[in-house]
């Protein structure tokens, strides 16, 4: 049984002790890579490893996320991954879109598609959704 601190709300510790994710402001949990075991280590040790593996652990979601916008129409892709890893993977791909309808001269088609995906959007947010 994992034990979330109600009054720290930034990591979960396991019943073994080990940090196993981190949560954001807004509550979303983030799994990490790897366990973090702070047993027999001073503090300065643990917490360094801590903020490393927060590190890890969202370059780790953003990547799996970025890659996913390609496979997963983008209605379902943006309430499978929390806000952080949508709004960087949304700024990746469009960059990246803008690039190629600029270079291949179907900046018109490409406003359609933006078009489509915002009425997706406010179709979401018209249905009963979680606070995230």
């Amino acid at each position: 049984m994992r034990k979330v601190f109600e009054n720290l709300m930034d990591v979960t510790f396991e019943r073994d002790k080990t940090i196993s994710s981190m949560f954001s402001g807004e509550k979303e949990e983030i799994k990490f890579v790897s366990n973090v075991d702070p047993k027999e280590k001073g503090v300065e040790f643990w917490m360094g490893e801590v903020e490393q593996m927060m590190y890890d652990s969202i370059r780790n979601v953003l990547k799996i996320s970025v890659e996913e916008y390609v496979k997963t129409p983008r209605k379902d892709w943006v309430l499978e991954h929390c806000g952080q890893c949508v709004l960087n993977g949304s700024q990746v791909h469009w960059t990246k879109e803008v690039e190629d309808a600029i270079q291949a001269g179907t900046l018109a088609k490409y406003l359609d598609k933006l078009e489509d995906q915002l009425q997706d959007c406010v179709q979401l947010v018209r249905k009963k959704l979680t606070k995230l």
